[in-house]
């Protein structure tokens, strides 16, 4: 029993009836410090509905057989299930990319050759092996925004031929994102990315990665049976949060007359 049950307990004898309500009550508001991190994934997931993205919601295990078949990920940094349901869900996610292609061939399976996923979620990595140690310092986890497409940018219609979806659709809508924001002007470009990818380019955000994205690899997308090209990106929301927070919008009146050519 908590001193506060207690309390209650008096109180309800006595009767709230009695006890006398003063004439001025004091209330503390909370300073709000910029935006928060729901605002900001809300702000984000309707930017990207706009730009014709779906949202998907994919299950947070993967299959360690997965990551060791794929290669490219330290298999010692992955988050082990200590009584997993089965093989194929027996590790915390390390990337998102693995059910972003779950997802993907299942929609190829019945049909769908054309979409634009993003998917908003936790990644989960193994920092020590150290079990004295609390379980924040042996783990972290990170917020992270991941987007997928595939197919056709544009179909086929009786003006224009299909257009496949390549590099530089999915660069211009991360950039698009970035100056959203309000942090295009603090974005650095490196042509520097993780093995996950057969080509592409990271964002860097004072001097740190923020987001990368690519051409996955076909071995990668074999794993899940799909033999099409995939665009894959990855964004750090944690550190982007942090970023969009110092970050003060500025609008400029628009110009009275139209541009000289």
């Amino acid at each position: 029993t908590r001193p506060v049950d207690v309390y209650e307990e008096i109180l309800r004898i006595y009767g709230y009836n009695n006890i006398s309500m003063p004439e001025k009550s004091n209330t503390i508001y909370q300073k709000k410090s910029g935006i928060t991190l729901n605002e900001l994934i809300q702000k984000i997931s309707n930017f990207l509905a706009a730009k014709g993205f779906n949202e998907i919601m994919c299950n947070s295990l993967n299959s360690l057989q997965w990551y060791e078949k794929a290669g490219v990920y330290p298999t010692d940094k992955i988050v082990s299930i200590l009584n997993p349901l089965s093989r194929e869900l027996n590790v915390m996610r390390y990337s998102m990319l693995p059910g972003m292609l779950q997802s993907t061939a299942y929609n190829i399976n019945r049909n769908a050759l054309s979409f634009k996923f993003f998917e908003i979620g936790k990644t989960y990595i193994k920092v020590s092996e150290d079990k004295e140690k609390a379980v924040t310092a042996r783990f972290s986890e990170s917020n992270i925004l991941s987007l997928l497409t595939i197919g056709n940018e544009r179909p086929e219609n009786w003006k224009y031929k299909a257009e496949k979806t390549d590099f530089f659709n999915l660069k211009s809508v991360l950039e698009e994102l970035f100056g959203f924001l309000g942090i295009i002007d603090s974005i650095s470009i490196k042509t520097e990315v993780n093995d996950q990818f057969a080509y592409g380019i990271s964002y860097m955000l004072n001097e740190k990665p923020l987001a990368t994205f690519g051409l996955v690899k076909n071995s990668i997308c074999k794993l899940s049976d799909i033999d099409s090209q995939i665009w894959y990106a990855e964004l750090n929301l944690d550190f982007l949060l942090k970023k969009v927070r110092k970050t003060n919008i500025q609008y400029k009146e628009i110009p009275k007359y139209p541009a000289v050519r």
